[in-house]
């Protein structure tokens, strides 16, 4: 390429206030050297926490080559997957994929962890909607109930039945120190290995801080060829969008042949779609716009970047969240979003994949 330069990461500026604890890291360097504000403090996990090696013990340690991806069967998603969060205008929702997080699941079921229907029958969506559950939520959520119950969760999470699992999104932040970072990435990718092992379809959810982890994702997927990844947008914007652009392009190239297909979730406009399909042709979207349509809101940027909700009284709420679902799905077939450059989805039409799609394992 020409003109083309390394990509320049963030370097942690020294802080010796956080030095105390770095003779007994067993990170070994890797937050970026000792003393740094990268480094580990009394209010994160650290070396002198009474319940570290705990910690570590329930992950089997920080290596990602730890979980090793099973095969599973293949799925083809359409270029836009809906949100729902269980209201009654999204019943009935005549699209082949729908998507709901587990904040909202939460909400319209509390805390029960059986089911004695599937999510889809749960939600009253259209028959043969199929189910993608995101495992996002809050990090009270994730951090105190869920990550400690995890086992018996997904042996309950069997009940839902939901079509596909996407792993969750523990808060990742680039100054964060090293170990806390680290400890979310491997949580979430074990949380991945663990729906596998109980027969559930499951994306893994990708984030990374530092060269460090960006370099572990590659090798991880180099070594373990997955269909999907998925990346939670929601918090990309301004200054960090822009860097967020140049290290997804720079993830793709080091990925190259090896590289997944994407589902990404965040706000949706015309400029963010073409951004991300320029470097990642074979992406999929999905994201609460559309929960937001049917509720009468919708989110309308400011000229400072600032994100403005602004009511609509008095429209219908099905045909808004209707008129939405087309609108971003004609923004996506502007892109050239559909047909993907795949000749299995040829003839694809928006929101609906081919029934005759080539469901074998990809090699």
């Amino acid at each position: 390429m020409t003109g083309y330069r390394p990509l320049e990461w963030y370097q942690p500026t020294v802080s010796f206030t956080h030095a105390t604890q770095c003779e007994r890291c067993l990170g070994l360097g890797h937050c970026g050297g000792p003393g740094t504000e990268s480094g580990c403090n009394a209010l994160t996990l650290n070396p002198l926490d009474p319940d570290f090696h705990e910690h570590l013990a329930s992950t089997a340690g920080l290596d990602l080559d730890v979980t090793v991806a099973r095969p599973q069967p293949a799925f083809y998603l359409p270029s836009l997957v809906p949100q729902v969060d269980g209201n009654k205008i999204c019943q009935g929702l005549n699209r082949p994929w729908v998507a709901i997080t587990l904040g909202e699941w939460m909400k319209r079921n509390g805390r029960k962890r059986k089911s004695s229907g599937s999510m889809s029958e749960r939600l009253s969506l259209h028959p043969g909607t199929r189910v993608i559950l995101l495992l996002f939520a809050n990090d009270p959520l994730l951090e105190t109930w869920f990550w400690p119950s995890r086992h018996q969760i997904l042996e309950d999470l069997k009940t839902w039945k939901p079509d596909v699992v996407v792993a969750p999104d523990f808060s990742v932040w680039h100054r964060d120190p090293w170990m806390e970072r680290q400890w979310a990435i491997v949580r979430s990718l074990r949380l991945y290995g663990l729906l596998q092992e109980h027969g559930i379809a499951a994306i893994p959810h990708v984030f990374w801080g530092d060269k460090d982890q960006f370099e572990q994702w590659v090798r991880w997927l180099q070594a373990n060829r997955v269909q999907w990844i998925s990346m939670d947008l929601q918090c990309q914007r301004g200054p960090h969008w822009s860097r967020f652009l140049l290290e997804l392009a720079e993830f793709r190239k080091a990925l190259d042949d090896s590289a997944p297909r994407l589902l990404v979730n965040g706000t949706l406009n015309e400029r963010t779609i073409r951004a991300i399909l320029e470097i990642w042709p074979e992406t999929s979207f999905t994201s609460n716009v559309t929960a937001l349509a049917y509720h009468r809101r919708e989110a309308v940027r400011s000229r400072d970047g600032s994100i403005k909700r602004i009511e609509k009284p008095g429209a219908d709420p099905g045909e808004l969240m209707r008129r939405r679902i087309m609108q971003i799905e004609a923004t996506l077939e502007r892109r050239q979003m559909l047909p993907w450059a795949n000749p299995v989805t040829v003839g694809w039409s928006p929101g609906f994949p081919p029934e005759d799609v080539d469901r074998s394992a990809r090699p």
